[in-house]
């Protein structure tokens, strides 16, 4: 690189505290969002650098956790646009129309702050058991989700080809095993600067990617159930599609007990090939059928801890 570069923070303008929900299930299609800062606030903060002095290329972690969502506290917790309440990115000089202002008096909400759910690290077990509390409600698509999983990273890497690929694992010890509460699986968003909407030159970029869940089996068994994502839209029946999908990690999720749990969230920018070697498609039953491997070229892995409780009685 040697255009001028400068680090970039991100201002958290946090949301007041609230839990639970989600608009769809895996199965219809539910999946993370994910957005660059306005390309002001890069723009605002650069600086000359030496050439030679700005970071390698390479995906930065900045912070994750998890967090509030705004579904409990809302009667409709979506824009009209249909984005959820948050994250919101503020903008200038021209408003975002999601969150235009803040402060008494108001002023216009900038292009370096961001509105957030307030990040937790206690999760009562009675909102958070998808398969006793949290699926089956109406409203929700059947599901209801008591947080969501918030990551920040930064990218210096001016990839805008390679796919942008993005996977939640959550862990808890239960009777000395490790078990699965949570795995969506790699979702794959195809070429990120096409998903995200930038090109090589807005680099360096702060991203966040969000997603809402709650934990456990939802009443199902086997691979692939409850929170352990199957496959959408995968495989291909004839070569790569031109939108989003999801490859099942096979994995068996349970329900939730209380203790503590890791929140694991991978990103990575890869270039995808059909078959393994790049055999491409095979024919099965006179069908043809198409896997994908990747070849990983950027990967930032962020990890936070959270504790499962069960309130005293009252």
């Amino acid at each position: 690189m040697t255009k001028f570069r400068l680090f970039q923070l991100v201002l958290f303008a946090i949301v007041a505290l609230c839990t639970c929900s989600q608009p769809a299930m895996a199965q219809a299609g539910h999946h993370a969002r994910a957005k660059a800062a306005p390309k002001a606030h890069t723009q605002a903060l650069m600086k000359s650098l030496v050439t030679g002095t700005e970071p390698a290329a390479a995906l930065y972690p900045m912070w994750q956790g998890f967090a509030a969502t705004p579904y409990t506290d809302y009667p409709s917790p979506f824009n009209s646009d249909g984005t959820e309440l948050w994250y919101c990115y503020g903008n200038s000089p021209t408003a975002n129309p999601d969150c235009p202002t803040i402060g008494d008096p108001s002023v216009q909400f900038p292009f370096d702050a961001i509105a957030v759910g307030v990040p937790q690290y206690g999760w009562p077990l009675a909102t958070c058991d998808g398969t006793t509390t949290g699926s089956g409600l109406p409203g929700y698509d059947g599901y209801l989700p008591c947080g969501q999983a918030e990551t920040f990273y930064e990218d210096w890497t001016e990839d805008t080809t390679d796919d942008l690929l993005y996977e939640v694992v959550i862990t808890q010890v239960q009777g000395g095993v490790t078990q699965t509460l949570v795995d969506t699986g790699i979702e794959d968003f195809r070429a990120a600067g096409a998903y995200l909407e930038v090109t090589a030159a807005d680099y360096p970029i702060q991203i966040i990617f969000a997603e809402d869940f709650n934990f456990g089996a939802l009443g199902q068994t086997g691979k692939n159930n409850g929170n352990c994502f199957p496959n959408y839209n995968y495989p291909f029946d004839d070569g790569f599609p031109s939108g989003f999908y999801i490859i099942a990690a096979n994995r068996t999720c349970v329900d939730p007990i209380t203790g503590p749990a890791t929140v694991t969230v991978t990103i990575s920018l890869a270039t995808p090939e059909l078959g393994t070697n790049n055999s491409g498609c095979k024919i099965v039953d006179h069908n043809s059928v198409c896997d994908v491997a990747f070849i990983t070229n950027h990967k930032v892995v962020q990890h936070s801890d959270i504790f499962i409780y069960a309130p005293p009685a009252t």
